[in-house]
């Protein structure tokens, strides 16, 4: 597994695991422009894009996950904590606002299938603080 910046020739693999951009052109053009920014982030796994990040400033200054999308044949193995880690150490301690909710690769009726904020905390082993990950708490040493 390597993590690495997207760079241009990345765009067609992060398109197909991504399911608005099947349909969607200007998720299509978002990705692209993520990509050309420099904030774009892709877990390759055997050569393959499995999933991918986007880390972005501008909410207030502040870093913000403004995208995590995890390929359907790669879920459930940790990688969107893998990629939160990743940003987390790229941001040098500070506070990392997320969105609300992830979208799947494979997003069925609206509603269904979205995957709550709240189940990355948790995996991801941070404190929570409204839409927050904060460092991990430090163990209290007697």
């Amino acid at each position: 597994m390597r993590i690495r910046p997207a760079v241009k020739d990345d765009h067609p693999a992060l398109c197909a695991i991504d399911s608005v951009a099947a349909d969607d052109l200007k998720r299509r053009a978002d990705i692209a422009d993520w990509i050309q920014q420099g904030c774009c982030h892709l877990i390759e796994i055997e050569g393959e894009a499995a999933a991918y990040g986007v880390l972005t400033r501008h909410f207030f200054g502040q870093a913000f996950i403004e995208m995590l999308m995890v390929g359907t044949s790669w879920r459930r193995r940790g990688l969107a904590g893998t990629l939160i880690a990743h940003f987390q150490s790229m941001s040098s301690g500070e506070t990392l606002q997320l969105d609300q909710h992830v979208e799947p690769s494979d997003a069925g009726p609206v509603g269904q299938g979205r995957v709550p904020a709240e189940r990355l905390h948790r995996q991801s082993r941070r404190e929570r603080s409204g839409d927050r990950f904060l460092q991990p708490p430090k163990p209290i040493v007697t």
